[in-house]
């Protein structure tokens, strides 16, 4: 059945979306502005959100790598990270599922009503005191709140209405003159704020993020260089070392905070020389028994540093390399930021003051 575009045909909307507009007007209702909610990815939230998920998500992946490849990991430790990926996936999950809300939502003003089409209709009666207030914030978008939702965030009443409207201050003044025109009287001042920051205010939040940035490298540099130091370890006995079999002579069970058990096998074993050593390995297994025969390799120049044969040596100084990568990544990003922030500020001003 066709429907009455009622003169939308100059707007942007798709098909589906202009028949949602048709049913949400009434019969003798006249349409004055179109307006779609502005959701880009480089909103404070949303950024901090998806920076924040990308970095969870890529830690547990390396976790769970290193878990898989542990010999001694047990079916308690994979359900222990469930959570973990549960939230993780869950924080990207809602970023794409607001992204994907917003793009659905569009906002009216009418000869009587100002309507907000989301999951589902809401609309204000044209009055003078409608607006409660006006948040503006970077790049024009804004917020016009017109009502208030039945949860408080901080204390504080969520607002509702035109949430993330592009151009604000002329959505407003258009929404100003529909109730002057059809109320007969002027509407009533609105409380403004805006969350731009002045030049101080950006000055110091660039070098708080440099700072965080700054020690996030260093962490990072650390987890990395000693992760790099292992892989350089294994390489060499790989390449050095002298196969002999081992022993197990005994297990040390080790209790962690959380009464958790590791097993260290003590291996015996004669080198080339003939000589016999007694080494505890520094790798926890809990899939040795006493008494059980062993392939390991051997430093000749130190016969205490050994490696078992079939245990994958490389995985946790990977997994050390792999989280101090993307910690001193991030790092560096912010530390990037804050200088390229500082650089556009010193060329605005320098800018003011030729004028």
């Amino acid at each position: 059945m066709p429907y009455n575009l009622r003169g939308m045909t100059e707007y942007d909307l798709s098909p589906k979306l202009r028949e949602r507009i048709d049913e949400a007007l009434e019969s003798d209702e006249r349409l004055v502005l179109v307006a779609r909610p502005d959701w880009w990815w480089a909103s404070p939230l949303a950024r901090f959100f998806i920076i924040f998920g990308a970095i969870w998500v890529s830690l547990l992946a390396v976790m769970t790598v290193c878990m898989v490849n542990a010999p001694d990991t047990t079916e308690q430790d994979y359900l222990f990270l469930i959570p973990f990926w549960v939230v993780g996936i869950g924080v990207i999950v809602g970023v794409l599922l607001s992204r994907a809300a917003g793009k659905r939502a569009v906002y009216l003003i009418t000869d009587k009503r100002a309507i907000a089409l989301r999951a589902k209709v809401l609309f204000w009666p044209l009055k003078p005191d409608m607006v409660k207030a006006v948040e503006e914030h970077r790049n024009g978008y804004g917020d016009i709140v017109l009502g208030y939702k039945s949860y408080q965030i901080n204390n504080i009443p969520a607002p509702d209405g035109f949430v993330g409207v592009p151009q604000v201050r002329e959505v407003l003044a258009a929404l100003q003159a529909q109730i002057k025109a059809t109320c007969a009287v002027a509407y009533k001042p609105v409380k403004w704020q805006t969350t731009e920051l002045t030049p101080e205010e950006k000055r110091k939040a660039a070098r708080t993020f440099g700072i965080l940035g700054v020690f996030a490298a260093l962490f990072g540099s650390l987890f990395f260089a000693v992760g790099l130091y292992m892989f350089i370890q294994h390489r060499q006995l790989v390449q050095e070392g002298m196969p002999a079999v081992a022993r197990v002579v005994k297990i040390v069970v080790d209790y962690d905070s959380d009464h958790g058990k590791s097993y260290f096998p003590v291996v015996q074993f004669t080198d080339a020389a003939g000589k016999s050593h007694t080494v505890q390995s520094s790798r926890s297994n809990r899939n040795l028994s006493k008494g059980e025969l062993l392939n390991i390799l051997y430093r000749p120049s130190n016969p205490q540093h050994f490696e078992i044969e079939g245990e994958d040596a490389t995985s946790f100084s990977c997994c050390s390399m792999a989280v101090g990568g993307i910690i001193m990544l991030t790092g560096g990003w912010l530390f990037v930021r804050m200088l390229r922030q500082r650089k556009r500020q010193s060329a605005v001003k320098e800018s003011c003051n030729e004028r």
